[in-house]
């Protein structure tokens, strides 16, 4: 009996790992469907519009930063934000491609078993 509530837990952890990994994997397509038109957007501040002159100022670990809208155009034309974009997507599309593996053979082995 107690043979087989481990099992039984192995494929409960192997849903919530298929879970997880389903998840990665539609925020990672979501970002790669919606990223590159976001990343062509005009540089934004606290989510408002910048016009050229503008500056925002952001605080990170205590450090203040300064960002033009000249800066961040040049940033936007170079294409570094939609690299940017790109990458995070793929790898949460890659993660979640390895956890729905892992947690499908997990929940197969754990059937398997019980």
């Amino acid at each position: 009996m107690a043979r087989n509530n481990g099992w039984m837990a192995l494929g409960i952890v192997g849903a919530l790992v298929l879970s997880a990994g389903f998840g990665l994997a539609v925020i990672g397509l979501i970002g790669l469907l919606v990223g590159p038109s976001i990343a062509d957007a005009p540089p934004t501040c606290d989510g408002k519009a910048m016009s050229p002159g503008d500056r925002c100022w952001s605080e990170v670990g205590g450090q203040v930063t300064v960002t033009t809208y000249e800066d961040a155009q040049r940033r936007r034309e170079s294409g570094q934000g939609l690299h940017d974009v790109l990458i995070g997507s793929g790898a949460c599309l890659g993660g979640g491609a390895v956890l729905l593996l892992g947690g499908w053979w997990t929940v197969r082995r754990a059937r398997r078993h019980l």
